[in-house]
């Protein structure tokens, strides 16, 4: 009786999907442990155009929750 478990990413494209991955889990109701990285970079790429000199502005930083949590 073991338990599976799923680690995937760490790819460019899945930083976007990560939300629509974790919906389709559980809109098939697929019982396994799932995991994703979500590469930092890509995040803040999205989110801020490539800026990486300075932190964020606070709407910035609001979107790059919004894409983490696939919203």
């Amino acid at each position: 009786m073991g338990v599976t478990t799923v680690v995937v990413g760490n790819l460019r494209r899945l930083g976007a999907r990560c939300g629509k991955f974790f919906r389709e889990i559980d809109r098939k109701h697929i019982s396994i442990n799932a995991a994703t990285l979500i590469g930092h970079n890509t995040v803040r790429e999205k989110a801020m155009g490539g800026s990486f000199d300075r932190p964020p502005t606070p709407e910035e930083l609001a979107k790059m929750k919004s894409l983490v949590a696939g919203r």
